[in-house]
């Protein structure tokens, strides 16, 4: 069972069952890293542009010798008092304010966050008197043999934390496995695997392509069940973008409307620009193109006469989820109504996307036109977990980078950036972590107004050849 995570050190990622004998495979398709070397983590996410928006290590709270420990409830976070009736803990909560700790009763691997028994903090020393191990925080809650309250870091869905790092302490006895479970903000499986720790503080940091959501933390069941404490939270975001994201159709047009914008195309692939009836399926070649013939060579469905836009190009990408350039794979599918549910048929209109499920998707959009909005809506034949969707500008640096929920029913994505938009990736996951091809329709295409719209042809001067446009364009469709 494979897996796209990559390893520095110890840390496993599980690639095989039988890497650590009784334990489950990882989900494949995170695309993450893993790190035990804490140098060598902030090297690594810094390369990728990241920089560190805080560290939690606790030392806020008031945890004195004796008796060196608090009792803490669900949960503990940034400016929420989180004290025991002795007034030991956090009286003004943690400093973070985009993290959130608490216990959670389903123990190992726990798949969505359930609080437990609560928290406890150790003071310095409370492990080892001579290792000054300064305040952690861990579960109240463990026995031996039975299901034992894990540990969860939960990270506010506003700030795109793409890279966390932590040390982990496992105060009983020797050396411990502790498994480690990392999941999307929209609750996917993007790392499961496991590291050695000790009472010392053993590093863990990991870094995915898109955003963390939730980190579960657990002794792996066995005869040495325990706590597990965390120290020195750093949490990484990249740089913030210049763009503005909308799940709402109508109000993505709002904004481009209030932005001076207007929509110059809108392909919805519906017939007579494609001849795909009810049921149907066409295997189209990369690219597809405004006013150029593209049909199944077999069945002859597709779209005879090329798209409606002349300046939006379609093609499949090879390189996968986040492509960082053009790389056209095995072609295109372009579906009628009805196809993904035949036995009760749901009209989902015409709908483009790629051939093999291991490719993305690629919207290309005309460089000489100023495209600053783009939305359109994505659809998963398979029920997929969610889509990567990645924005270029017209010179091919990404600009966004968004990881969205859908459904077999359409879900809107619309995005709005300063500069000119000029590709954008789309790709599916699993919640099987497999990739899986996305499906689009309904692009709209927003420009900047032409500096004088009566200037017609474009000349730079408003004239008696405008007129004559005009009265020749007189009483035609526009796009």
């Amino acid at each position: 069972m494979g897996t796209t995570c990559k390893t520095y050190g110890i840390v496993a990622c599980f690639v095989s069952a039988s890497l650590m004998p009784g334990l489950p495979a990882a989900h494949a398709g995170g695309g993450c890293t893993t790190f035990n070397d804490q140098l060598t983590f902030e090297s690594f996410v810094q390369q990728q542009g990241k920089f560190i928006k805080g560290v939690e290590n606790f030392e806020e709270g008031f945890v004195p010798l004796p008796p060196g420990i608090a009792i803490l409830f669900d949960p503990l976070e940034g400016n929420v008092p989180n004290t025991d009736p002795r007034g030991l803990g956090f009286p003004n909560g943690i400093t973070e304010k985009n993290l959130i700790i608490q216990s959670n009763i389903l123990g190992e691997n726990a798949p969505f966050a359930a609080p437990g028994a609560g928290l406890e903090a150790l003071g310095m020393g409370f492990i080892d008197g001579a290792v000054p191990n300064s305040i952690v925080v861990g579960t109240q809650f463990f026995s031996a043999g039975v299901v034992s309250d894990s540990l969860d870091l939960i990270f506010t869905p506003v700030d795109n934390h793409t890279a966390v790092g932590f040390d982990v302490i496992s105060p009983g006895g020797g050396p411990s496995h502790v498994r480690i479970t990392v999941f999307g903000k929209i609750g996917n499986v993007v790392f499961e695997g496991s590291i050695q720790a000790s009472q010392q503080k053993t590093f863990f940091g990991i870094w995915c392509p898109d955003t963390i959501g939730r980190i579960n933390i657990a002794r792996a069941t066995g005869p040495n069940d325990g706590p597990e404490y965390v120290d020195n939270i750093q949490l990484w975001l990249p740089p913030a973008s210049p763009c503005t994201v909308f799940n709402d159709r109508g109000a993505f047009a709002q904004f481009n409307q209030a932005d001076g914008k207007f929509v110059k195309g809108f392909e919805d692939f519906e017939p007579p620009v494609s001849n795909l009836g009810f049921g149907d399926i066409g295997s189209l070649v990369d690219p597809l193109l405004g006013n150029v013939p593209n049909v199944d060579p077999v069945t002859l469905l597709g779209f005879p006469g090329g798209l409606l836009n002349e300046n939006l190009r379609i093609q499949s990408n090879l390189l996968g989820p986040n492509a960082p350039a053009e790389a056209p794979g095995s072609g295109l599918v372009a579906i009628g109504p009805g196809f993904i549910d035949p036995v009760v048929p749901v009209p989902n209109s015409v709908v483009v996307g790629p051939q093999a499920f291991a490719n993305s998707l690629d919207l290309i959009f005309d460089p000489a036109e100023n495209h600053t909005g783009i939305g359109f809506d994505v659809a998963d034949p398979i029920g997929a977990f969610g889509a990567h969707i990645s924005v270029f500008d017209k010179n091919n640096v990404e600009m966004a980078r968004e990881f969205i929920a859908v459904t077999p029913d359409k879900t809107f994505f619309g995005i709005w950036c300063p500069d000119t938009i000029g590709r954008i990736n789309v790709a599916g996951v699993s919640d099987a972590g497999g990739v899986g091809g996305e499906l689009v329709d309904n692009i709209e295409m927003w420009l900047d107004p032409p500096p004088c719209p009566e200037d017609i042809n474009g000349d730079g001067v408003v004239n008696v050849l405008d007129l004559i446009d005009l009265l020749l364009l007189f009483g035609t469709t526009c796009p």
